[in-house]
């Protein structure tokens, strides 16, 4: 479900900038799949049987059904859909502002190590239309990005690209413009600067370069707007 979470916002992002009918049909099954994945909760975990979830693999699903739904794709089911997944997000939400991997706990280790949760947890609050920052989860998650994002950004190790692409989307979305300006000056320059003399970059979590380079460049096109799913 983690893949077919990108894949299906992949589609969706092809499908509103060339309405081909065989993308419609193959984004419609990709939505109507997410739709009966999610469990009880309100979340999704790693297959498509509706057990039990974790925050990882729900933001995935909220951003690729925000995604169709922005190209009419989904409709009210998918809008219901969201609004569970919301409720599932809001229990795994920390007194700190940080966001727990499920909602029972577990792998809730404080400060830069909490970034790629409490990221995906905002975006999945932005994605699902709440964008105020005095919602009751979404100002104090920001507010521990603030603390936190750019020791983050300055590590190394296990789910960096992974919480710096969630990072740079809640910045960016943040309903604070100094938030997105504080992080891109530093961001810009630190991603770009772990690029290698052959144009990669270098990772030390699962999928290497192939990994890492795409999740740079997503990161670094970001003020370009060139993918709608990622505008403000």
């Amino acid at each position: 479900m983690y893949a077919h979470g990108f894949a299906t916002l992949y589609l969706a992002e092809c499908y509103g900038m060339a309405p081909e009918v065989p993308v419609r049909r193959a984004l419609e099954t990709a939505v109507e799949l997410i739709h009966k994945s999610q469990n009880q909760e309100g979340g999704w975990r790693y297959t498509p049987t509706p057990v039990d979830a974790d925050i990882s693999v729900t933001i995935c699903q909220v951003m690729a059904l925000r995604g169709a739904y922005n190209v009419n794709i989904g409709g009210q089911a998918s809008q219901d859909v969201i609004a569970r997944a919301l409720g599932y997000v809001r229990r795994c939400a920390n007194s700190d502002g940080s966001f727990s991997y499920t909602s029972q706990g577990g792998f809730n280790g404080g400060g830069a190590e909490s970034v790629p949760r409490t990221a995906a947890g905002a975006m999945c609050l932005i994605g699902a239309g709440k964008v105020d920052a005095g919602d009751a989860l979404l100002g104090p998650a920001l507010a521990f990005l603030r603390r936190h994002v750019e020791t983050h950004l300055a590590a190394r190790g296990d789910h960096y690209w992974y919480g710096q692409y969630y990072a740079s989307q809640a910045m960016f979305h943040s309903p604070d413009p100094a938030d997105w300006e504080r992080y891109w000056d530093k961001a810009w320059r630190t991603i770009s600067a772990r690029q290698n003399a052959e144009g990669l970059w270098p990772s030390d979590e699962g999928g290497g370069p192939a990994y890492a380079t795409a999740m740079a460049l997503i990161i670094l096109q970001i003020p370009n707007g060139y993918l709608p799913i990622f505008q403000r």
